[in-house]
């Protein structure tokens, strides 16, 4: 069981800024590429050389934001710069830059699932600091998976558990994801915590005070912070195989949508079953 773990989105607001060029932005990976449409509340925008977002806003809302997700994080990692570089080279901490987003998210392969979360907190075997009962959903189809989510759209801090190898189309691969997100001003104060250990140290110290699953092996591996690189193979399926996938899973999805005395258990164990067999010898 191996675990990765890694930034995967991040947002910096720079106050007092007109322009990019007052920004001082002097990594080949953050130069100004093109100029796009601004997302709500802003004046004009632009996308950088490594696939991430500068807005800019004048007026009394004068400042400027960036945004680097998970495909822009990981082309400044291809260039040699590592997640703490990226964070120290866009918010060094002064009174005009400041963090306000963090995801930090640990990937977990052939671990459990996401209904061993839900299990365990059914079963008053989770402790959270976080408002609220998790929310959690089904979505089946082309990237069927399950998510689970502890803490509020709203919350300035929120934990998801998810299948991240349904949502890559990694066929031959269980792949689970912990996602925590901070907004300000807690993605601040993980940031100045991460000057003086590491970002990772950070975040799995933050997620702990959050969320904790004392008896999943899975879950206290990620904190421990065991992590080993993960090497993902991605299968292509033919049009013919997903087509014949679909109708399978369709009729297993309606049954088990009807069944509301059934068994949901062997239900679901016979849509995983199946899906890997076909999957396989197809």
């Amino acid at each position: 069981m191996k675990t990765e773990s890694h930034l995967d989105y991040f947002t910096s607001s720079y106050f007092e800024i007109k322009s990019p060029r007052e920004l001082n932005l002097f990594s080949p990976e953050f130069e100004v590429e093109e100029p796009i449409r601004p997302m709500p509340h802003y004046d004009l925008a632009w996308r950088l050389k490594c696939g991430g977002l500068l807005n800019i806003a004048h007026g009394e809302a004068q400042g400027a934001r960036i945004d680097l997700g998970g495909q822009a994080l990981q082309y400044c990692r291809d260039n040699g710069m590592r997640d703490s570089e990226v964070i120290q080279q866009l918010s060094e901490p002064n009174d005009f830059k400041q963090v306000t987003r963090l995801d930090y998210c640990w990937d977990i392969e052939s671990a459990g699932s996401v209904r061993h979360a839900a299990n365990h907190w059914k079963a008053g075997k989770c402790k959270s600091t976080l408002r609220g009962n998790p929310e959690g959903y089904i979505n089946y189809g082309n990237r069927a998976g399950r998510t689970i989510y502890f803490g509020s759209k709203k919350s300035t801090q929120r934990v998801r558990i998810y299948d991240k190898g349904t949502e890559m189309k990694l066929l031959n691969q269980a792949l689970l994801r912990i996602e925590i997100q901070v907004r300000k001003p807690h993605a601040q104060a993980m940031y100045i915590d991460s000057i003086s250990s590491t970002l990772a140290i950070a975040a799995r110290s933050r997620l702990r005070t959050l969320l904790d699953f004392p008896s999943l092996q899975w879950w206290q591996r990620a904190l421990k912070g065991d992590v080993e690189p993960l090497t993902t193979v991605e299968r292509k399926q033919p049009k013919w195989q997903s087509w014949l996938l679909g109708q399978v899973t369709a009729s297993i999805i309606n049954r088990y949508q009807k069944d509301e005395n059934g068994d949901r258990e062997i239900i679901e164990s016979w849509f995983k079953n199946i899906t890997k067999v076909l999957t396989g010898m197809l």
